[in-house]
């Protein structure tokens, strides 16, 4: 953060494992936070009304799934040519 590299902790919570519905693949969602003190990274601009609360929110797809498969859009302009 701001050219300084520090480890942090993050507090991670797998949110939902299954299918991904528009392609059937392989799909985790999972969120991450952490709070640091963002002065440590040489970052003080906006205090206090900028925390130093960070959250992480994502989705992975297995990443073969979009080389083989059609999304359902795709799959209607491919019937029409």
């Amino acid at each position: 953060m701001h050219g300084v590299t520090r480890s942090v902790t993050l507090d991670v919570t797998l949110n939902k494992a299954g299918t991904y519905p528009m392609i059937a693949a392989p799909a985790l969602g999972f969120g991450a936070s952490t709070a640091s003190d963002r002065g440590t990274f040489g970052v003080g601009t906006g205090v206090p009304r900028v925390g130093d609360a960070l959250t992480i929110t994502t989705e992975a797809i297995e990443s073969r799934a979009f080389q083989t498969k059609l999304l359902p859009l795709e799959q209607q302009a491919a019937k029409g040519k």
